[in-house]
């Protein structure tokens, strides 16, 4: 190994130490109490539109054109098959505690020509264009409620992954522009 490559290792070793560690003469409180819970977590991750369609009226929301790559468009899953897996015990039968979900908020419209890959539609959820609102290929924010309100229920945390440093792509279908304000007050 290299010098620069030694020292970035040490870097992040160091940048790291303290991450599991807690002071011998901490006190507990719930902020300990959480970070004890996510030490010990087990966080189930899922790309919402592969995991469970559980509301087949909302997989042409939006219209996707042009046809997909092999696997490039949406396939149909949605926050209310999430909500049906919690509510069969899907998740508490593998013994998870937190659901991770990406991201739910409404992206581009359009789709991107990617080569080899084909044409790609946002159906990963990681080409943001409005963060205020949910897209209504996934359901909507009362589904999304729902599913927080029913995974709580069944002792399981959620948290959605979010995008802050991009937004999605120009598109071929001329998406609008995002809310005239980005965040509801």
């Amino acid at each position: 190994m290299g010098l620069k490559a030694g020292m970035l290792c040490a870097a992040a070793l160091f940048s790291l130490s303290g991450c599991a560690t807690t002071s011998a003469n901490s006190t507990a409180s719930s902020t300990a109490d959480g970070n004890a819970f996510w030490r010990n977590a087990t966080v189930y991750f899922l790309m919402t539109d592969r995991f469970a369609n559980g509301d087949p009226s909302n997989d042409r929301a939006v219209p996707q054109p042009a046809a997909p790559g092999v696997l490039r468009g949406f396939e149909g899953g949605d926050i209310r098959g999430v909500t049906q897996r919690i509510e069969e015990g899907y998740f508490n039968a593998l013994g998870v505690d937190a659901i991770w979900t990406t991201p739910v908020i409404t992206n581009v419209r359009g789709s991107v020509e990617e080569g080899d890959w084909g044409r790609t539609y946002a159906y990963h959820g990681y080409w943001p264009l409005d963060w205020t609102s949910v897209d209504p290929r996934f359901g909507s924010e009362a589904d999304f409620a729902q599913m927080v309100r029913t995974a709580h229920a069944h002792n399981l945390r959620v948290f959605a992954d979010v995008i802050i440093n991009h937004a999605g792509p120009v598109t071929d279908a001329g998406d609008p522009r995002g809310p005239a304000t980005p965040a509801r007050t």
